[in-house]
């Protein structure tokens, strides 16, 4: 032990005396104990795999502890340069405090301190997913949140700051909290949540308690306008309890739809585009407690136009008069177009301009009255029709006059129609005979006109003739005529009997009569055989020879015409007779040697009408030929001695006269031969052995051919001579190692066969050996390697080489040569390569060896990032620089944010750069991912990152926002937007964007205001701006169009009584205005007129033809600002013979003024009813529109 020592020795010897003697001596060491950290480092709160190492040295190793935060870990002794590792994983976000402590034997102490930290890059976020607003006393009512973390622990709910809930929780699961049982009025609710990486988060939200539901849409702003005028809009609000979505129909189409808000929403539609009418608008919205509310109004798009066609000339003319035109004239404030049409079809469209006269020609139209109709349309719509009719006529007659028509005898010529027509104007004419259109043309006023009548038939013809002359004007005249004749036509034979079969000289002899004779026809057996013209009683001979050759009955029929179509016929017969026969003998027929020749068969054939006989052996046709009456006929059997067995014969002869005559017989062919085969020498034989041969005869009388077959197969067909020997070569055999099967078949010219089976046998007892003498493991892509094998056989054929399971070559060998093949095609493919070597020797012999060699390689892919740093937004020149380094370089991929944009050829250590500048305007992170592959199949990879980044910020400045009174001009907002990356701008006025475009940083942008210093009170003004670099800019201002002071005075100037019927009496005043826009008038409670108005003008207005009686009248003014006026007052319609009152006349009365609500009305002398308008009512001389109303109470309850 480590120390001072003191040593004392005493001693005391036998005699007593005694010695001592002290000293001392000290105990050290010059060891030292240490602790060497050898690893600590922070980490991510939950992650594991985190370790502490250290490790202890001394010369005298003992005891060592190790603590974190106070708490031992472990203890025990330890060894000099013992390395100790223990886990650091688990512990909570923060600061955690190590101590190493260590002594040594010799009390050498060493202490180490430390630190780590747990850290977490997790966030808690609170989503409140939806909180119920409900009804007093109403249960069901939640809010729903969920809280994201990694690491979930605890939270709590407080209502206006009371702790209501509190408790664990799990990540994203949504926690559902009763809220029931408030009473009426508004509540916070906060969210506090915390986790175990330490992490807290919190939020508010409100929701409130009614009493009642409500659900209110509210039109602020409609009003009816008129047609084609702009800046037309309905301007409504809805708010609910509990708001969820709306609907905007305009007759009943969908026009806007969304969701609004708890507190209420204003909504601006424009109303722009409508046609004349009205039109209904639907405003629809639910509520999330299932409530619904619909409003419903409507608004009306006038037109004051009226669509008026006035025709104002049609005449009627002449008939082919020319220079008529139809005069007419279209009044609308909206022209549009016409359509004119003349009975009903249309001869013109066009647009028109008001009140402007068109001339359209009416001329080129037939007889009779003409409907000519205009129908026209303003593009209000509204349509105005006229029409009229105008007369073509004519005052002539159409008259046809027959001069003469005559009969006349048959064949007679120089007949005619003569006729003439009698008209006004000229036309045409057709003449019909029997129906049949004869003549037709044009004709002159009573032209003498011919039409022959030469040519018909005997009998009576109608005559029919038509004319028309161009007026239209129509005559028509029918007769007949006879054509007559007293002839007759008469057919006489004069001497038909029976003929001898063939005989010649035959005749028919007949004869016709008649006084127009014109053709016959003559008819033997149903056929006509002849026409001809005849002369009247002449005879007509016709041979019949030809008919002596066709035995039986001939019928003949003659039928005649004269050219008066006068007809006459006659029918005989005639008969062809034979008494002959046919008869066939056979004389000779006799059995015949096979082989043998001189053998015929003898027959003859008589008839008196010889023709033709037919010689049939074994149902064949075998001569066909004609024949004499009793000749012997001779017929060689010679060719049918070579078919053994018995033959039919079958005679058959025809006379002339068709008398048929026949016989049957028989003949046999025979033989005694037979066919023997013999085979003289026939053994086994040597695997390639030569001059082996097969050797064998054939015996039969009648030798033929043989057949010889070996293993199956026909080698040799020939003839042969009885008992010669036929040799046949087995060398060709002799390289097939097996049994050969051989069979002879042969047969003689009688049929006769004969055949035999044997066989021979090829055999060997060589065998096939493979040695290989080289085979060694390859280099990576090295060369000169290659494999080198020998085959040894007493037949060498051919080999086969596989490679890797592919066949690589295929050759004849030498047996026991050496062969080599080159194995450097295969040091590209890194790993073991199998080799299979085949080979058979001609004997049939295989032998085979498979083996292995091996590709290796020791290089490695590696990549280095030379150059990569962070890019300014849209900056340019930012790339990465990189390298890789390896033995067998071959190709590498680059992703950049998980997209592959570039693969090329890499070269060993290489600088490669890429261009990022497309990557400048993407502002964030971007990751790099770079792969590489050496030939060798060695993989390299590294992961970086760079950041685009951007300061810059988007900034909107107002320069001026200028706006004047009511309807002013030069109006303009003037405004700056500041970017260092400028992109687009959008600007919004009273919810409506006006306008959006691409700005430049510090430049002015002015807007003109003019359009809304027609609309009065407050405009909002709203801009939106956002920069390439995604930064965004908003600025909302307002503006107010105030209205001056402004009185409509409407001055009276003449308005009287006037008497019945009486004309000239009008209406005149005028109206004053700073806003002028347009007056109507009413009388009696029906819209008269209506116009603009211009600043003190005249107006002049006629009220001529009213019933005799009192009547209002009611001018109602307005201006630009939404100002009213309505005068309303009578006058008298009167009649002499009426008692008039006894009021006294005024004679130039005072002018009275009256000023109420700020309208001034001057009338003369007379008594009126002055009223104001407010300006949000509706006119109620225009088309009626629903008011105004609050859904409160139209609110449809739904209920679970």
């Amino acid at each position: 032990m480590m120390g001072d020592y003191i040593v004392k020795i005493n001693a005391t010897a036998q005699d007593g005396r005694y010695g001592e003697v002290i000293s001392s001596f000290s105990v050290y060491s010059d060891s030292s104990t240490i602790v060497n950290m050898l690893s600590l480092t922070n980490y991510e709160f939950s992650t594991t795999g985190h370790n502490i190492t250290f490790s202890t040295h001394s010369s005298y190793p003992d005891l060592y502890n190790f603590s974190i935060n106070g708490f031992q870990i472990n203890s025990g002794t330890y060894y000099d340069g013992q390395v100790f590792t223990f886990s650091i994983d688990g512990y909570e976000v923060g600061n955690h405090d190590v101590v190493v402590w260590a002594r040594g034997l010799d009390n050498k102490e060493c202490v180490v301190f430390g630190n780590f930290s747990v850290y977490s890059s997790t966030e808690t976020i609170i989503t409140i997913h939806s909180v119920d607003n409900y009804v007093y006393n109403s249960t069901g009512n939640v809010v729903k949140f969920s809280i994201s973390t990694d690491f979930p622990e605890y939270y709590t709910i407080n209502i206006d700051g009371v702790s209501v809930d509190e408790g664990v929780y799990f990540s994203n699961i949504p926690i559902l909290y009763s809220i029931d049982g408030y009473n009426v009025g508004r509540y916070i609710i906060t969210i506090w949540a915390n986790s175990s990486d330490k992490k807290e988060s919190i939020t508010t939200i409100q929701f409130d308690v009614f009493s009642v539901t409500f659900l209110e849409i509210e039109i602020q702003y409609l009003q009816n306008y008129e047609f084609k005028s702009t800046g037309n809009y309905v301007l409504f609000f809805i708010n609910t309890s509990f708001p969820d979505s709306f609907q905007f129909f305009i007759d009943g189409f969908l026009n806007g739809s969304g969701i609004y808000l708890y507190g209420g929403e204003l909504f601006n539609f424009s109303i722009d585009g409508y046609f004349v009418g009205e039109h209904n608008i639907s405003i629809w919205a639910n509520s999330t407690d299932e409530n619904e509310g619909l409003f419903e109004s409507s608004f009306t798009v006038y037109s004051l136009s009226n669509t008026i066609v006035d025709i104002e000339e049609l005449p009627d003319y002449e008939l082919l008069i020319v220079g008529s035109f139809a005069k007419f004239s279209i009044i609308s404030i909206y022209p549009d177009y016409y359509i004119l049409s003349i009975d009903g079809l249309e001869v013109n469209r066009n647009d028109y301009e008001s009140g402007v006269y068109y001339y359209v020609s009416i001329d080129g139209y037939g007889m009779g009255s003409h409907t000519l109709s205009i129908w026209a349309i303003g593009e209000d719509g509204k349509i105005g029709t006229g029409s009229g009719q105008f007369n073509v006529y004519s005052n002539s007659t159409t008259l046809i006059v027959v001069n003469q028509i005559l009969n006349y005898e048959f064949m007679t010529t120089g007949n005619n129609i003569n006729f003439s027509i009698t008209s006004n104007y000229i036309g045409t004419y057709n003449v019909s005979i029997d129906g049949i259109l004869v003549d037709s043309g044009n004709y002159t006023i009573d032209e003498i006109i011919l039409c022959s009548s030469d040519g018909y038939s005997v009998g009576i013809h109608n005559i029919s003739i038509f004319a028309r002359s161009i007026d239209g004007k129509e005559a028509q005249y029918h007769t007949d005529f006879t054509v007559f004749s007293n002839s007759t036509t008469i057919v006489n034979i004069h001497g038909l009997g029976g003929f001898e079969f063939m005989s010649t000289g035959n005749y028919l002899n007949f004869s016709i009569n008649s006084a127009y004779p014109d053709y016959y026809e003559l008819w033997i057996n149903g056929i006509v055989m002849f026409t001809d013209n005849y002369s009247s009683g002449n005879y007509i001979l016709y041979s019949l020879d030809n008919y002596t050759y066709i035995l039986g009955n001939h019928t003949v029929y003659i039928w005649a015409v004269g050219k008066d179509f006068t007809v006459g016929y006659l029918q005989a017969e005639f008969n062809v007779y034979s008494n002959s026969t046919t008869i066939v003998k056979i004389h000779k027929l006799e059995g015949l040697e096979f082989m043998s020749t001189g053998n015929f068969l003898n027959f003859s054939i008589n008839s008196s009408y010889p023709d033709y006989y037919e010689l049939w052996i074994d149902g064949i046709l075998v001569s066909v030929d004609n024949y004499s009456s009793g000749n012997y006929i001779i017929y060689s059997l010679d060719n049918y001695t070579s078919f053994l067995g018995n033959h039919s014969v079958y005679l058959w002869a025809v006379g002339k006269d068709s008398t048929v005559g026949n016989a049957y017989g028989e003949f046999n062919v025979y033989s005694t031969s037979a066919t023997v085969i013999i085979i003289n020498e026939l053994e086994g034989y040597e695997f390639l052995s030569n001059g082996k041969y097969l050797n064998f005869s054939i015996f039969s009388s009648y030798p033929d051919y043989y057949e010889l077959w070996i293993d199956g197969i026909l080698m040799v067909t020939d003839n042969y001579s009885s008992g010669s020997y036929i040799l046949y070569s087995l060398d060709n055999y002799t390289a097939l190692l097996r049994n050969h099967s051989v069979f002879i078949w042969a047969i003689g010219k009688d049929f006769n066969v004969g055949s035999v089976n044997n066989e021979f046998n090829v055999y060997s007892t060589s065998s096939t050996i493979i040695t290989i003498h080289k085979l060694d493991g390859c280099e990576f892509l090295s060369t000169g390697n290659y494999i080198n094998f020998s085959i040894d056989s007493s037949y060498p054929d051919r080999y086969e080489l596989w490679i890797n399971g592919v066949l690589v070559s295929t050759n004849n060998y030498s047996s026991g040569s050496y062969i080599t093949y080159s194995l450097d095609n295969y040091t590209a493919l890194l790993g073991n390569h199998s080799v299979f070597i085949w080979a058979v020797g001609l004997d049939g012999q295989v032998g085979t060896m498979t083996v292995e060699f091996s590709v290796y390689s020791t290089s490695s892919t590696i990549i280095a990032i030379n150059e990569l740093e962070g890019c300014e937004f849209l900056s340019v020149g930012n790339y990465i620089n990189f390298s890789i380094d390896s033995n067998y370089p071959d190709y590498y991929e680059l992703w950049i944010d998980g997209v592959l944009v570039s693969t090329d050829n890499y070269t060993r250590g290489g600088n490669i750069l890429y261009s990022l500048d497309g990557y400048a305007i993407l502002l964030g992170n971007h990751s790099v991912y770079i792969w590489a592959v050496g030939l060798d199949g060695k993989v390299g990879s590294m992961t970086a990152e760079f950041l685009v980044y951007s300061s810059s910020s988007t900034f909107i400045a107002i320069n001026k926002l200028e706006v004047n009174d009511f309807l002013s001009l030069g109006n303009y907002i003037n405004f700056t937007i500041f970017s260092t990356y400028p992109n687009y701008y959008e600007l919004w006025i009273d919810g409506v964007l006006v306008s959006t475009d691409n700005f430049s940083s510090e430049s002015y942008i002015l807007y003109s205001l003019d359009n809304y210093t027609s609309i009065l009170g407050m405009h909002s003004v709203y801009i939106w701006a956002i920069s390439l670099d995604g930064k965004i800019g908003t600025m909302t201002v307002e503006f107010e169009i105030l209205s001056l002071p402004n009185d409509i005075i409407i001055n009276i100037i003449k308005l009287d009584n006037y008497e019945y019927n009486s004309t000239g009496n009008e209406l005149q005043f005028s109206i004053t205005s700073k806003y002028p826009n347009y007056y109507m008038i009413s009388i009696d409670a029906i819209l008269i007129f209506a116009d603009n108005y211009s600043e003190g003008g005249l107006n002049v207005f006629s009220i001529d033809n009213y019933e005799i009686g009192v009547h209002n009248l009611t001018i109602w003014v307005t201006g630009l600002d939404g100002k009213e006026a309505k005068f309303e007052a009578v006058f008298t319609v009167y009649s002499k013979a009426e008692v008039r009152g006894s009021d006294p006349l005024i004679s130039n009365p005072p002018i009275a003024a009256f000023i109420f609500s700020g309208i001034l009305i001057i009338i003369p002398g007379m008594s009126i009813l002055i009223s104001y308008i407010n300006q949000q009512k509706i006119k109620s001389f225009l088309p009626s529109k629903k008011p105004k109303v609050s859904l409160k109470k139209y609110v449809k309850r739904f209920h679970k």
